[in-house]
Formats: structure tokens, sequence, C-alpha cells
């Protein structure tokens, strides 16, 4: 890819030292971009889950749903989800049997719900934490 961009810049620029230049620093610009991203939403996800002692929901005998929030709030208070909801969702990609996988997005959409709403106090309770002044 770096090729192409700089045969682009060549030709424009002439200049082979100033389109390395230019090639590096848009390197490390999308490099920068990536890592900060990264810092916003997936290493908080992936800190919620890896996170000894952590609480969960779960469906008991089919039938029973057992409905907690999450233990770890950073993640929550980030992206107003819950890592357990985003936690079902994946478990629902790896179901490689079709049934299986429609049975329990049911269930889990369920499941997601209940979380969902039951974090709502901890979002409210945020907000009106916060220090405007």
């Amino acid at each position: 890819m770096d090729i192409k961009i700089k045969k682009i810049l060549l030709k424009k620029i002439n200049v082979p030292e100033l389109c390395d230049i230019i090639i590096d620093f848009k390197n490390k610009a999308v490099l920068d971009e990536h890592i900060k991203y990264w810092k916003l939403g997936p290493e908080r996800f992936y800190n919620a889950i890896k996170k000894p002692y952590k609480i969960i929901s779960y469906i008991y005998d089919d039938k029973e749903y057992v409905v907690n929030t999450d233990s770890h709030l950073d993640y929550y208070l980030y992206t107003n989800y819950s890592y357990q909801c985003w936690d079902l969702v994946l478990d629902l990609i790896k179901t490689n049997d079709k049934e299986c996988r429609k049975d329990d997005d049911k269930k889990y959409s369920i499941l997601s719900n209940n979380i969902n709403y039951n974090m709502i106090p901890y979002k409210t309770n945020f907000l009106n934490n916060i220090d405007l002044d």
C-alpha cells in the first residue's frame, strides 16, 4: 500500500525524501487513531470481561432469568451498554447450530433487555453526580 502511495506522491511532489516523511506521518497517525479507539471501547470491554469475580446474569432451566447488573461499570458508563449483553452476542456468534442459535437468541434478547433495564439507575446516578462547575 505504501508503495502505491509513494508512486502517487512522487508524481505530485517528485522529492522521494519528502514522500517518505509524509508516508511515515500517515502511518503514525493511523496507528495513533487505532490505539485511541482501542482504549475508548474495546479495551474497556476486554478489561470488564477479564476481571476476576465478575457477577453475571444467566438463564436457569430455560425458564427463570437471573439478572444481575454489571459488576464493573467502566464499559457500561462509556457505551451505555452492558458488557454482559455483548458477551451474549459473542456467544450467539460462536453457535454453529442455526436452530439452537435462533432459540438462544430469543432467550438472550429477554435476558439482555432485563440486564440493560437494571443498569439504568447506574447511568442515572453517574450523570446526577457529574460536577459541571
